[in-house]
């Protein structure tokens, strides 16, 4: 649950399930996913496989990249699993 503060002007709190937050591990999952696939993957196919949407997917592949797992081909290229 995010509570917005009311000294800033806006109160209210915005409900949140763990779906719309990513656990720590899930950049393994997409890492694993990469691999597996064995060919180029797209930002597309990463938030079907895991379904999520928008900047969790890119959050996690950016972490699968810093782990050395995945390598990312450059703007809409996709990513491919490291060596």
């Amino acid at each position: 649950m995010i509570e917005l503060r009311d000294d800033l002007g806006v109160a209210g709190v915005i409900p949140l399930t763990d779906d719309d937050i990513p656990t720590p591990g899930r950049w393994r999952e997409v890492a694993d996913f990469i691999r597996q696939r064995g060919d180029v993957v797209f930002f597309r196919d990463v938030c079907e496989h895991v379904g999520l949407k928008g900047s969790c997917v890119s959050r996690l592949l950016a972490q699968a990249v810093l782990s050395g797992k995945v390598r990312n081909l450059g703007h809409q290229k996709g990513w491919i699993a490291a060596e």
